[in-house]
């Protein structure tokens, strides 16, 4: 009886004390925002929510004629010099805008590889969004190399296409 007693007035106690009345309950979340790092043909360019690729240069618009570069005969372009090689690691799915698409001309974006730390899931594309990850590119812990997929990209025309590389918002 004696314990009958002690354990009651325990419980008792415990209802009326301050600290069995906690109303406030705080949920703390951290988030962190949507990041690409991407490599263009082995060099960092850069890493953030954006990042532009062959950016356009400011005066293109105004040039002035014969203002170009004098190259020796046989220097020319071949179609092979048409390519370049990006590789993108993300922590949200991206994707891969045309800048101008009314003057880039026709471009072609190939899978070349996969880190071991990453996977693709690859998905739908336009005549502006030319490639898009639907998920992070990175599965698990490692470098960020080792995180990324590369993508080679291929164009017609003399000019690289101007491209931002965007991270969706998580």
């Amino acid at each position: 009886m004696g314990f009958l007693r002690l354990a009651l007035a325990l419980l008792v106690i415990t209802l009326i004390s301050p600290a069995g009345h906690a109303g406030t309950v705080h949920e703390v979340r951290f988030a962190q925002s949507g990041k690409v790092l991407v490599w263009q043909d082995g060099e960092r360019v850069g890493q953030g929510a954006d990042v532009i690729v062959n950016a356009p240069e400011v005066n293109a618009g105004n040039r002035l004629i014969g203002a170009g570069q004098l190259e020796p005969i046989g220097a020319s372009r071949d179609q092979a010099s048409n390519s370049l090689r990006l590789q993108v690691a993300s922590n949200t799915g991206f994707e891969i805008i045309s800048i101008d698409p009314v003057r880039t001309p026709k471009v072609r974006v190939v899978v070349a590889g996969i880190g071991d730390n990453a996977a693709l899931k690859a998905g739908a594309t336009s005549s502006e969004v030319l490639f898009q990850q639907a998920t992070k590119s990175a599965v698990r812990s490692g470098s960020a190399l080792s995180q990324a997929i590369a993508l080679d990209i291929f164009w017609d025309g003399d000019v690289p296409p101007a491209l931002l590389v965007r991270a969706k918002s998580s």
